[in-house]
């Protein structure tokens, strides 16, 4: 397992690299999104190719992080081709050490966030928690809705800050969607994680963390602060909408 574990970082990493010099070179950011998911949707059907052992399990690990990718990578490219350009990466977009930490960083949280996937797809006949798959279908539902959601507003509304649908129940329900994702991942491989495999708990660890505090919520709230922040509708919105979980927080 540990080979295969090694050789999916340096796949991951590969693709990463391959799509960063592109990128820099067309100072483009089309493949910055779509890099992240194609590498997911990849390295789960090489996975269950390699598997003697293409069981239920499998198939439904499979089918779960291979629509994810699909459905988040497509959506991500087609709003990228309207909007040009991530402002995300207006600050270090021409400065390719800059640049290239963002992909490095990248092709390790994709190994990272993939590990209990991948884990579970080395694992002969492994266990699954139904409950998982649940989780994981509640997180995608939740995360398509909003990012429909917001983006049909957006085409109408460019310039106002979105808090309609989802968006007024919580900030930011397709964050809420994705970590759930991830949670439901994981939890569906428990049954069959034995030893040192429960340090796949990094998954869904890492990208509440990520999420949270890194590339995520904090860069949009920066983006609302400069574009929205004098607004008393925003400020508003700001200290009466929970993040993330209703009534929580």
């Amino acid at each position: 397992m540990e080979i295969f574990l090694l050789y999916s970082l340096l796949i991951i990493t590969a693709l990463n690299i391959s799509a960063y010099i592109w990128a820099y070179i067309k100072q483009t950011d089309h493949l910055t999104d779509l890099s992240y998911n194609i590498c997911f949707f990849i390295l789960i059907l090489f996975l269950l190719y390699i598997s003697p052992d293409k069981g239920l399990g499998k198939v439904l690990m499979t089918t779960m992080v291979a629509i994810w990718a699909l459905r988040l990578g497509g959506y991500l490219f087609y709003r990228i081709k309207k909007m040009k350009k991530d402002r995300r990466f207006d600050n270090f977009r021409g400065n390719w050490m800059g640049f290239l930490k963002f992909w490095v960083l990248q092709s390790l949280s994709i190994w990272i966030i993939a590990l209990p996937a991948m884990v579970f797809m080395l694992t002969d006949d492994p266990a699954y928690w139904w409950p998982g798959l649940i989780i994981w279908g509640v997180g995608f539902i939740l995360e398509t809705v909003a990012d429909a959601q917001k983006f049909a507003f957006k085409q109408k509304h460019p310039d106002k800050f979105m808090d309609k649908g989802l968006f007024s129940v919580v900030q930011f329900p397709n964050y809420t969607g994705e970590m759930l994702c991830w949670i439901g991942v994981f939890l569906f491989t428990i049954p069959s994680l034995n030893g040192i495999e429960w340090l796949t708990v990094a998954s869904p660890v890492w990208i509440i963390v990520l999420l949270l505090f890194i590339s995520g919520i904090p860069l949009l709230i920066e983006q609302y602060r400069k574009k929205y922040g004098d607004t008393e509708s925003y400020q508003n919105y700001k200290k009466s909408t929970p993040k993330l979980i209703p009534f929580i927080y």
